[in-house]
């Protein structure tokens, strides 16, 4: 549905008033008193809108104090023109509205100053705009291939974290895998591949028991019935002793 903007508004009111003006009220009827349109309602009415344009122009500056306040924006300065252009418009349509009757010749004096600053400082809020809307679009620019780095990063830290989790996961069920891993399967697979390497007839594990004074026979590949344990004194397993302690002496 379409909505009717405010400029559109006004630009309908001020063409309706154009062609009343021309087909319905060609002259004033200013000495009519039953007429609306006399001299001293037509300036009773700029009055007031004079009055209301300046309430208008000093709440606007008010309001943007308060937002400069509040936030931290680049280019204050320039803020401030417009504050001050601001203010000197509303203080030109308030003593303009008090020319439309009888006035002194001080208050013509304040209105021309008030018109004469308002147009100076006008002009220099329009040379600083020109020479600030440059800065304004590199600013800009600036911002937008900040955000597109920032998605960019986005993503490369999206991917280092799903890389993360999938080797974290990869972690977890290679620790799994260990853990269901059978001992003795293991054991007795280093045994067949050891006598195949070696050419053994035979391999056997012999393993220290808790108070270490006897060697006891845990995996044998051929499971021959012997003795299952010989003491720790034993002189073959004194010699496999010392063959691992010359042995580390001469990696050392």
């Amino acid at each position: 549905m379409y909505k009717p903007t405010a400029s559109e508004v006004l630009i309908l009111l001020l063409l309706l008033c154009v062609s009343a003006t021309a087909n319905g009220f060609p002259k004033c009827n200013c000495d009519d008193e039953t007429s609306w349109w006399t001299i001293d309602n037509i300036l009773e009415c700029q009055k007031i809108g004079d009055f209301l344009i300046a309430i208008a122009y000093f709440s606007i500056p008010v309001e943007l104090l308060y937002f400069i306040s509040c936030s931290n924006i680049p280019f204050k300065w320039v803020l401030f023109q417009f504050l001050a252009f601001i203010v000197l418009c509303g203080m030109t349509h308030l003593f303009n509205s008090w020319t439309y009757g009888p006035h002194t010749f001080q208050t013509v004096v304040t209105l021309t100053v008030l018109k004469v600053l308002t147009a100076m400082v006008s002009l220099a809020t329009a040379i600083t705009l020109i020479t600030l809307i440059p800065l304004l679009l590199k600013v800009k620019v600036r911002e937008f291939l900040l955000k597109r780095k920032t998605r960019e990063l986005g993503i490369e830290v999206g991917m280092i974290t799903k890389q993360n989790e999938a080797g974290m996961h990869v972690r977890m069920l290679t620790q799994e895998i260990r853990k269901s891993l059978d001992r003795h399967k293991i054991l007795y697979t280093t045994l067949v591949e050891m006598s195949k390497t070696l050419g053994l007839q035979n391999c056997a594990v012999w393993m220290p028991n808790v108070d270490k004074t006897e060697m006891n026979l845990t995996h044998e590949l051929n499971g021959r019935n012997v003795n299952s344990s010989i003491p720790i004194t034993d002189s073959d397993v004194a010699r496999v002793k010392g063959d691992n302690v010359r042995m580390k002496l001469e990696c050392m």
